[in-house]
């Protein structure tokens, strides 16, 4: 039956990449770009962890084997592996509610439900086409999870091999969740310290020191291989967790970071709800701990203690939302271990089936009203007419909006930067920079029905000479606050424009400008 789950999932995630031709999402062009210049230069043409850029490489290159155009079976194969990958993560889950269902003597059918919440429930489906490595990445940390328990269940030595696969495959995939997987695995560790009062604390916590440096020492070694700078950001995270914990205020409306979210309480309630989530599953785990398998008490502590850890008010900026999006996987296994213990037979099922159904409703609105990709297919569609005024992609630096500047580089084949990366040094490295305004997209970003770049609306008028794409209608002048990766600076009036056509225009900028003053 799980299967059949896993098949709706599927569905779910196709419908949504084949609403549109392109890819949905505000980083979806970013996969095609990676994937092509795997296929066509042998590595990334932006450093990054590979592995998701390779599945997808790889089924490219077998649809190319089948006669199919290159840019079409780049496109195919990332659809088809962000549809169908995913939804693995249901087996995980599955199996370990599976497991303390029988043991409880519970209806085993009933474990269907925590797999369905977390491929078919608003939170997978929201990533879907965008956050790609992420929800491969849960795949991974599904298993770690099982591998995790399953070192207390098995006499073979050989066993904890298994959970150093799985954070291998965890880092070579997604670096927030490479994180949080470190996490959840040394909270484990923690717990098995406490529960195995056997004499064996000493030796079992250097073990997991000794683990614990060879992981870090391997993962920055393969960091370091493939984009340096996330090296970087993990070394920092762990010897600044201060400033790494308060850095990313975009997600903090007026700013103040750290302090602001720990006023907030919005913020407040969402790590509430994580933490009532987890303090009743250890709590039983802990209470019962002398009848419950050492293997559950461990793992179902562990899972509690890191979910709290990186959900906690003290997450500042936009990594809360990053965060949440991981820790919902271990959230609902930890309230299936609740249920399972805490209900009767009856609330048991009541509860699942309300979860089941309230989860899945959850999903309905970004089904049906999905933008698509969030450079707009008309923005899109129109970067051909723009391709042939660039004589020298090669030497042509591409300045767009996030979001755009993906699709830029895989129709137009040039480089491309943010506008928060400009510098003068970007005039010295190319022949030629252009700035790219996209009304379909960009900061306002299609719009729903009648919106900007929505359907059935009518799309803005070109600006005059002088660029800058504004907020969405009645926000604030220039876009919304801390979006320099979004809005272009201003221009003078006197820059040339190169194209002006009913999506897009585009400048040529001779001279440096600054996003930050604003020149």
């Amino acid at each position: 039956m799980v299967v059949v789950v896993m098949l709706v999932a599927a569905m779910l995630r196709s419908w949504l990449h084949w609403k549109t031709p392109y890819v949905p999402g505000m980083n979806g062009g970013y996969y095609l770009i990676q994937a092509r210049s795997l296929l066509e230069k042998g590595h990334l043409g932006i450093p990054d962890l590979p592995l998701t850029f390779m599945l997808q490489a790889g089924v490219a290159s077998l649809f190319g084997h089948l006669g199919v155009a290159p840019e079409r079976a780049i496109i195919l194969a990332v659809k088809l592996c962000d549809s169908f990958l995913p939804v693995l993560l249901a087996l995980p889950v599955w199996w370990l509610a599976r497991e303390w269902l029988r043991q409880a003597g519970r209806d085993e059918r009933l474990a269907l439900v925590p797999a369905l919440l977390v491929t078919c429930t608003a939170p997978p489906m929201s990533v879907v086409g965008d956050f790609q490595k992420n929800a491969l990445a849960l795949v991974w940390l599904g298993l770690l999870f099982v591998t995790l328990r399953d070192r207390h269940t098995s006499t073979s030595h050989w066993r904890g091999l298994t959970s150093l696969v799985c954070l291998a495959l965890v880092g070579l995939t997604h670096i927030g969740v490479f994180g949080a997987a470190l996490a959840y695995t040394g909270a484990v560790f923690v717990a098995e310290t406490a529960v195995l009062a056997d004499g064996r604390a000493g030796r079992r916590l250097l073990f997991a020191v000794a683990a614990a440096l060879v992981a870090v020492a391997v993962g920055s070694v393969v960091l370091a291989r493939f984009d340096p700078q996330r090296v970087h950001r993990l070394v920092s995270a762990l010897t600044r967790p201060a400033a790494f914990l308060s850095d990313g205020d975009r997600g903090a409306p007026g700013g103040g970071g750290l302090l602001w979210q720990l006023l907030d309480p919005a913020h407040w309630l969402a790590s509430l709800a994580f933490l009532g989530v987890a303090w009743p599953a250890a709590r039983t785990a802990w209470r019962r701990r002398e009848s419950l398998p050492a293997a559950d008490v461990i793992l179902v502590l562990g899972l509690a203690a890191g979910t709290v850890a990186i959900t906690g008010p003290w997450i500042a900026g936009d990594k809360t939302g990053r965060l949440a999006l991981i820790a919902f996987v271990p959230t609902v296994l930890l309230a299936t271990f609740a249920l399972v213990h805490l209900a009767s037979e009856r609330r048991l099922r009541q509860v699942a089936l309300l979860a089941a159904g309230i989860g899945s409703l959850t999903a309905l609105p970004m089904l049906l009203f999905s933008p698509g990709p969030r450079a707009g297919a008309q923005g899109i569609a129109e970067m051909a007419q723009v391709k042939p005024l660039i004589t020298d992609p090669a030497n042509t630096l591409v300045v767009a909006g996030h979001g755009t500047e993906w699709w830029v580089a895989w129709v137009l084949h040039t480089q491309i930067a943010q506008p928060s990366a400009l510098t003068p040094e970007v005039w010295q490295r190319h022949r030629t920079v252009l700035f790219l305004e996209n009304r379909n997209g960009g900061p306002g970003g299609p719009g729903g029905p009648g919106g900007p770049g929505g359907p059935g609306g009518p799309p803005p008028p070109p600006p005059p000479g002088r660029g800058r794409p504004g907020g969405p209608p009645g926000g604030p002048p220039g876009g919304p606050p801390n979006d320099s990766h979004m809005n272009l600076p201003d221009l003078p009036a006197s820059t040339p424009v190169i194209y002006r056509g009913q999506w897009l225009t585009v400048w040529r900028v001779d001279t440096p400008v600054s996003a930050q003053t604003n020149e």
